[in-house]
């Protein structure tokens, strides 16, 4: 019984290792700060050098970075050797789950992929190694060489296997808002060629015929027709508008002119035979002030009619 556990824990272990350093999918192709996953397209190839069982280099190698190698034509092979001008399937190199990384030296990594299923001579598993080198211009890859026995390498180079710079922190720099000018609570308008008006309120005005109106952040409301009628919104606190006849009313006051009917200005239904207007200006505080004076009156008055009353 002891020995049974013994040998569960072993393989226990080796399972999580595996599962550690295997390359299941590209979202797990990251290693030593470097995202391999970008290259994984499947469509890598070169042909193999001549060596002392291949002669004549006649095998072409397929195989993909973090992924399944597409020519190879099986589900789960990342690398596969297929003979240039073969008509039968390719031979298995390298398996997805069975991929790891590792230093080859100093700088450059390399993705190692073995097999674990059909042998060649001498009952060796076949493998594939892909060494990543960092350089300039595009990936570029050597052809392949057997390293030893059934063992088989591919040097790859480019500028995208190098690790992507991360970005330096900066720190924003502090922006001061301005405040905002207040806006005059009053009311003004203006008879110039047309109808000017100012109002701490939503400005609106009607045109009669042709017309045309502008505010100051650029807006514009314009009709060229003889019949037509057109009503303009200011995003502003200000309109100008030009014409022959015009209505600019907010919640509080209206302004009009109709040069064909009257001189001057139109204020609140009332023609006042000038050309400018401005109505009071309201104190933020003049509500309150009113109501100390009003409240104390309304002692007074009270007190004098119980006076009144009891005498």
């Amino acid at each position: 019984m002891a020995i049974t556990y013994y040998l569960f824990f072993i393989c226990l272990i080796s399972f999580s290792t595996n599962f550690a350093y295997s390359q299941i999918s590209p979202s797990y192709c990251t290693y030593n700060g470097i995202d391999y996953s970008r290259l994984n397209n499947g469509s890598y190839s070169s042909l193999s050098a001549a060596s002392g069982s291949n002669p004549a280099g006649k095998y072409r190698f397929f195989w993909n970075i973090c992924g399944e190698a597409i020519k190879c034509d099986s589900s789960g092979v990342s690398a596969c050797q297929l003979a240039v001008g073969s008509i039968f399937s390719a031979t298995t190199v390298g398996l997805m789950s069975l991929g790891s990384f590792s230093m080859f030296d100093s700088v450059t990594p390399i993705l190692h992929y073995t097999t674990n299923s059909n042998p060649c001579n001498d009952n060796i598993f076949r493998s594939f190694d892909i060494l990543l080198s960092c350089s300039t211009g595009e990936i570029e890859s050597s052809i392949v060489i057997e390293e030893s026995k059934c063992s088989y390498r591919v040097l790859m180079s480019g500028q995208a296997l190098c690790a992507t710079p991360t970005p330096t922190p900066t720190t924003p720099t502090p922006t001061l808002t301005p405040t905002p000018t207040p806006t005059s609570n009053n009311v003004t308008c203006q008879a110039s060629n047309g109808i000017s008006m100012k109002s701490p309120d939503t400005i609106t005005c009607s045109g009669y015929g042709p017309s045309i109106c502008t505010t100051p952040s650029g807006y514009l409301c314009e009709s060229v027709n003889t019949d037509s009628v057109i009503k303009c919104i200011s995003p502003d606190h200000s309109i100008s508008c030009i014409g022959n006849h015009f209505e600019c009313y907010t919640t509080s006051y209206s302004c009009s002119i109709d040069l064909s009917s009257y001189n001057g200005l139109e204020v609140n239904g009332k023609i006042i035979n000038s050309n400018y207007f401005s109505s009071p200006v309201l104190s933020p505080n003049s509500n309150a002030n009113n109501s100390y004076i009003i409240i104390p009156s309304f002692i007074y008055l009270v007190f004098f009619i119980i006076q009144i009353l009891f005498l």
